[in-house]
Order: C-alpha cells, then sequence, then structure tokens
C-alpha cells in the first residue's frame, strides 16, 4: 500500500473513531439525564420537607419544601418572556414573609403579556397566611439587572433572571433559593402553577444515531475509495 493511501487510511480511521465516540458521549448524556429525570420524579412525589427559615442549608435545592407565610404584596418581580404554548408572558416572583421573619422569593406561576416584560400581578393578591408547597430553585450571583416597569402603591420589577445580588439589594436579606410554587388543591388558577419541566432526552439519542451514521459512512466510503484508488493503481 503505497504512503498516501496509509495516511488517508488512518484519517478515515481517526475520524471514524472521533464520531464513535461521540456517539457514545450522547448516550451518556441520555442515560444521564433520564437518571436525573427518574431522580426529580422521585423527589416530586415524596412529602414536602417544613422549612422556616432556620438553616440555609444547599441540601434544600431541588428538593419539595413546605413554607408558610405571607405574602409581601406591595413588590412583585416579573421574569420575562417566558413563552407558554406558543404565547408570551412572565412568570410572577412575590416575597413570602415566614414565621420566623426570614422571606423567601416564591415563583408564583405565569401570566401572559403581550411585550413579554408587563403585566399586573397586583390583580392576583393571595392574602393571609398561607401554606406553600414548591421545589428549590438555585437563584445566580452577579448576572442580572433589574429595572421597575410600575411604581405606585406596588413595585413591579422585571427582569430576564433572578439575581441573589440585585434582588438582596433591593428588597432585604432573602432565602438563597427561589421556591417554584407546584399546583395543588387550594392553590390558584392564575398565575398558572406548573412543575418543573424534565430535562430533554430525546435530541441525545438523534445526535448519538447522527454519529454512528457519519463513522459508518466514513468508514465505507473511505474503504470504497481506498478499493478505487488500488484498483486503478493511482499514485
Amino acid at each position: 500500500m503505497r504512503r498516501s493511501d496509509v495516511v488517508l487510511a488512518l484519517a478515515i480511521l481517526v475520524a471514524t473513531a472521533a464520531c464513535v465516540r461521540l456517539g457514545f458521549w450522547q448516550l451518556d448524556r441520555y442515560r444521564l439525564k433520564q437518571k436525573l429525570n427518574a431522580e426529580r420524579a422521585a423527589t416530586l412525589s415524596a412529602a414536602p420537607i417544613p422549612w422556616d427559615g432556620s438553616t440555609t442549608s444547599p441540601d434544600v435545592l431541588g428538593r419539595r419544601l413546605a413554607v408558610s407565610g405571607r405574602y409581601d404584596s406591595t413588590v412583585h418581580v416579573l421574569l420575562a418572556y417566558r413563552e407558554r404554548e406558543g404565547t408570551t408572558g412572565v412568570e410572577v416572583v412575590t416575597p413570602l414573609i415566614l414565621n420566623s421573619s426570614a422571606r423567601v422569593l416564591v415563583n408564583r406561576g405565569w401570566l401572559p403579556s403581550e411585550d413579554g416584560v408587563s403585566a399586573r400581578p397586583q390583580d392576583f393578591v393571595e392574602p393571609g397566611v398561607l401554606e406553600v408547597v414548591g421545589v428549590a430553585e438555585s437563584l445566580a450571583h452577579g448576572r442580572f439587572g433589574v429595572h421597575e416597569v410600575e411604581r405606585d402603591s406596588v413595585r413591579v420589577l422585571s427582569t430576564r433572571a433572578l439575581d441573589a445580588d440585585t434582588l438582596t439589594a433591593r428588597l432585604g436579606p432573602l432565602a438563597p433559593f427561589v421556591l417554584r410554587q407546584l399546583p395543588g388543591a387550594g392553590v390558584p388558577e392564575h398565575p398558572r402553577r406548573s412543575a418543573p419541566l424534565p430535562l430533554p432526552t430525546g435530541m441525545h439519542l438523534g445526535y448519538a444515531i447522527q454519529w454512528f451514521v457519519i463513522a459508518a459512512v466514513l468508514l465505507a466510503g473511505g474503504g470504497a475509495m481506498l478499493r478505487l484508488k488500488s484498483g486503478r493503481g493511482h499514485p
């Protein structure tokens, strides 16, 4: 076999091996997300853990918690550009003041919004002492600012994503997580609550198949090219 053919064969083998490796990597990602989704489903089906603000352990993240307190209806944060079923909207986040005076941000769900920025969460006040059950989600640090879209008897802030540093400066001390309220008995219809969506897995199977197909094409096509060159006696 000529040296050029050897180099070509090695290149084909290296490229094929790389594609196969990428295919198996995508399968690993698929299995990992399946595992995470199973763990999330188990968490959502478990009894909620009571939380009174006395602990700030990171272990609460991803857990189903139950908190009790009153909403601070004088201030709301709107998470901008949250689309649902093809409709633009916002998610409403309101501080809940616990009996211990600790404050935790509660994502109360989705409202439609024509511009994807503004809404009237003050039209959906939930008075009195309430028990809120939800999933604890992490808060970012130092990434996003907020701006006011309304300030009268009620302050309405808007942001693309919650930022612990910015919101603490605006609202005072807060729990180090946001509680995404889950739908359930006694929970108002609006804002529209929803459970966290499972992590998407199908795309990883699709990518894996694509990489394996590319590997097969490289191997078959490269082998055919080498046989053709050898048969024709190309230098």
